[in-house]
């Protein structure tokens, strides 16, 4: 069903988001529309009066959930249309197009959470204009929207996805919030429960579901994407990822195997100038002026050694040239 983001008359029913969870076949089914209709098509009428139905694997609302970090939606979502509940009728036009605009943007990504808000903003504006009284159409159009507020808030831990507490601030917390639980087909699963406000409590709903299936939210540490997993040990999402994290660890372990290889020339070297300058320091032939200028080799050999480190490291020389030029440098102590 098309829905036009412009002013038109409200639509007379509620608008719900209803979640269908089969955790048996491990998919969810979603449903966006009026409530009269989304019962009707739960009861298998197929007539086109929903504005979303979708079957998605399980976890894929959680898993994709956008996160509102920057507030668009309440600086193009939200501001645009409360300005306009408190403009005159010349000024209205332009923020109506401005929210109608962002609106009609979020409803055709296809979330369906998105999908969800800006339905709501949208009937929650067209209702807010119908009393005469400005404020109080403003003060309708932000009780109902501060469900919907609240809903697109960061609720997620990005390390695993849980649902937060609730804010203490959120005006949920001063107000009973509920969902609906139903069985369309009369047995107890799938189960359906249906959102008439705020979406928090499905979002909870779900993951204690999943939990209770020893289910939990784990992102991929090779591609980054969320995945369902028995455990929250398991890091990797698939074979493709296990297979392409060996090839990492590989390269991780060649690179410290380079690194230990100039490294450890490095330091065997200078160990064999100290015990070279050690013993000359015991030994009455050599004179002050000459372990003078051993020790002022000695270090004038490991700031050069520093720089070539450096290099290799950055990859800019090889380790053997590295190492060449250490066998040349061993020889000038004998020279002094």
């Amino acid at each position: 069903m098309e829905y036009t983001f412009n002013r038109h008359e409200p639509i007379p029913d509620s608008i719900v988001f209803v979640l269908i969870l089969d955790m048996k076949r491990k998919k969810e089914r979603i449903l966006i529309g009026s409530e009269n209709y989304i019962e009707l098509r739960l009861r298998g009428f197929e007539d086109d009066n929903i504005f979303y139905d979708r079957t998605a694997p399980l976890g894929s609302l959680l898993m994709n959930f956008h996160q509102d970090t920057d507030r668009t939606w309440n600086e193009f979502g939200f501001m645009p249309f409360w300005n306009a509940l408190h403009s005159n009728r010349w000024k209205q036009p332009e923020l109506e197009k401005t929210g109608f605009d962002f609106l009609r943007s979020r409803f055709e990504n296809g979330y369906p959470l998105d999908i969800y808000a800006a339905l709501r903003i949208s009937e929650g504006y067209l209702k807010a204009r119908l009393p005469r009284d400005r404020n109080r159409a403003a003060e309708i159009f932000n009780i109902e929207m501060s469900e919907i507020k609240d809903g697109l808030m960061d609720w997620t831990d990005e390390r695993i996805k849980t649902p937060k507490k609730f804010y203490e601030d959120s005006t949920l917390s001063k107000k009973a919030i509920k969902i609906d639980l139903w069985y369309p087909n009369g047995t107890p699963e799938p189960e359906c429960v249906i959102a008439h406000d705020s979406i928090l409590p499905i979002i909870n709903f779900y993951h204690s579901r999943l939990l209770s299936a020893g289910l939990n939210i784990r992102k991929c540490k090779v591609c980054g994407k969320y995945f369902l997993a028995e455990s929250l040990k398991y890091e990797l999402c698939s074979e493709k990822c296990r297979k392409e994290q060996g090839k990492i660890k590989k390269r991780e372990f060649d690179a410290r195997a380079v690194e230990n290889s100039y490294d450890r020339t490095y330091k065997n070297e200078c160990q064999h100038w100290r015990n070279i300058i050690h013993k000359a320091e015991k030994s009455a032939e050599v004179s002050p002026e000459q372990l003078s200028k051993m020790k002022s080799a000695f270090n004038n050999f490991k700031t050069v050694a520093l720089e070539k480190k450096t290099s290799v490291k950055n990859g800019q020389s090889s380790t053997k040239e590295f190492e060449d030029w250490i066998i040349v440098q061993s020889s000038r102590l004998y020279e002094i």
